[in-house]
């Protein structure tokens, strides 16, 4: 309602002064032919409904103008100022201070202050007041009086109540307007408030993420560093005998291996977080990628002794999937399950597929995860987790993991049957062929 297609969310005043200015124009352009119908239909002189017809013209021509071109404040003072001039003309051919010129002075006060910005709109409000003030004094003076008069005595009371609705009305369409388009305005400027909170709650959020990452990088890294130069330190000075240099060398393997995976999740990390960095999406099948991974993992799995074991049901259609993304998860959750089972122990990857759905399980024996710490169990948090052969944990996998699901769509999850068993799982919504 009251709308006309002028508001917009820019929450600028001078822009919503300047269209507010446009549907003045507007209304006048309308109003002024169809007040000069009502006259003509109420039996006014032909000449003066001809003349009042003319003042219409200047603002159509304002209104077009401010349209195209713009020149608001300027156009709208000539609009103005020629309305003065018409309603003072005006003034002394209808009943002076008692006729219906006398409303326009809210219309012109209505004007100023929704419309003209700065000094404009009080030098305005004190030039009708004055212009006003100068045609009541001349108006009650009988010689100022014109001998041509519009009324009769019969339409007098007629034209009043016509002319106190048309001000009334335009009145309040000028304050509807400015409310309307106020609402608007605040509306858009607490949503903008709310981005900007909302942004700035993943700003502090991933301020927070990189500092647990940098934390988690450093303990993880200083152990196999210092490890790395206190040995060489040792070998340079001749303390290490030939016997210790096996163990040493098992130690720094472990260890080495254990600084490529913090370095292979981390980059990984870097490369989820980086925007634009699009999934690659392939046609897939997942009992070949399975068998894939289950081949890449078995060399870490047989350090320990243990044997992984592939199982899938249903069909193998070959789908369109993340490829990459996939692997990155299937890798954490092997190599999780390889660190917490025990040596010379089974760990079982089951696939399920059918037409709509595709499920990863990653199982293995061993104790459960505890209630406690369930809850955190997928968030970037500092832990202390050691392995069945004391293997130190990077803790970025699962939340690596899950960030990686949680930006395709997918579901991933822990559960622990009563059979004994952890269960890490993925899985996919397929898209319907």
């Amino acid at each position: 309602m009251f709308d006309f297609g002028v508001f917009d969310k820019s929450g600028d005043l001078n822009q919503l002064q300047n269209r507010i200015s446009e549907v003045f124009a507007l209304i006048l352009t309308i109003l002024i032919p169809s007040l000069c119908v009502i006259d003509f239909l109420m039996g006014y002189n032909l000449l003066y409904v001809s003349v009042k017809f003319l003042f219409a013209f200047p603002f159509l021509i304002g209104y077009l103008v401010m349209k195209k071109y713009g020149y608001h404040q300027l156009i709208l003072l000539l609009m103005i100022s020629i309305g003065l001039v018409a309603i003072s003309l005006n003034f002394f051919l209808s009943e002076a201070h008692r006729g219906r010129t006398l409303y326009t002075l809210f219309i012109f006060v209505v004007s100023s202050v929704f419309m003209l910005r700065g000094r404009w709109s009080g030098m305005w409000i004190v030039l009708v007041f004055l212009v006003y003030g100068v045609l009541i004094f001349l108006g009650r003076m009988e010689k100022y009086k014109m001998t041509f008069d519009v009324y009769s005595t019969d339409d007098f009371f007629q034209d009043q109540i016509i002319t106190m609705t048309w001000t009334s009305l335009f009145t309040l369409v000028m304050i509807l307007l400015f409310i309307k388009s106020y609402q608007k305005q605040n509306s858009y400027m607490l949503e903008l408030q709310k981005e900007k909170e909302n942004a700035l709650s993943r700003l502090e959020n991933l301020n927070d993420k990189k500092n647990q990452l940098l934390a988690l990088l450093s303990h993880d890294l200083r152990t196999p560093v210092t490890s790395l130069s206190f040995t060489l330190e040792l070998a340079e000075e001749g303390i290490i005998n030939e016997k210790e240099v096996n163990q040493i060398i098992s130690n720094l393997k472990r260890q080495s291996f254990h600084l490529s995976k913090v370095l292979d999740n981390t980059l990984e990390w870097v490369i989820t977080e980086m925007e634009g960095s699009d999934s690659e999406v392939l046609a897939v099948n997942p009992l070949v990628l399975s068998e894939e991974m289950v081949e890449v993992m078995r060399f870490q799995a047989a350090q320990k002794s243990q044997d992984l074991v592939l199982e899938f049901e249903g069909n193998p259609l070959v789908v369109n999937l993340a490829f990459k993304e996939i692997r990155i998860i299937l890798k954490n959750l092997l190599d999780n399950a390889i660190k917490f089972t025990a040596e010379n122990s089974s760990i079982v990857v089951k696939v399920f597929q059918n037409n709509s759905r595709l499920r990863w399980e990653v199982r293995n024996p061993g104790k459960p995860i505890k209630e406690s710490e369930r809850a955190f169990l997928f968030e970037l948090k500092a832990r202390k987790t050691e392995g069945t052969l004391r293997e130190k944990g990077t803790g970025i996998g699962l939340s690596l993991c899950h960030k990686i699901a949680s930006r395709n769509g997918w579901e991933i999850g822990y559960l622990y049957p009563e059979d004994g068993w952890n269960v890490f799982f993925l899985e996919i919504d397929l898209p319907r062929s």
